[in-house]
């Protein structure tokens, strides 16, 4: 019978997969090829005056995005507070930290336009 003190780490053995998520189709897509994967996800929600920051298109309100996340794709979210002045830079810190944390170590974003 195995030592249980075997599986006792199971989080650094699973790869965990940062995705940037916006609830659009392209980051669903993307996040959803990890999960069917095998991956462990964490959807990253950048969050700007209360809305999700979208590269293009409508203003899409947090709590609806979250709820995309957590309801359809049962993954764990981390929102990220920006302003429109520190957008890249205030990504870009969190993003770092969580690599930093050993949360995650692969990152996939459902466009570039980020």
């Amino acid at each position: 019978m195995p030592d249980a003190g075997l599986f006792s780490n199971v989080d650094t053995i699973i790869p965990k997969t940062l995705c940037l998520f916006s609830g659009g189709k392209d980051s669903a897509m993307a996040l959803l090829h990890e999960i069917d994967s095998g991956k462990k996800c964490i959807a990253l929600i950048a969050e700007c005056n209360s809305h999700a920051q979208l590269s293009d298109g409508p203003e899409v309100d947090v709590e609806m995005v979250k709820a995309i996340a957590e309801k359809i794709f049962h993954v764990e979210t981390i929102t990220c507070n920006t302003t429109d002045e520190n957008y890249k830079d205030e990504l870009v810190e969190t993003i770092d930290n969580l690599i930093l944390n050993n949360k995650i170590n692969r990152i996939v974003t459902g466009d570039l336009n980020h």
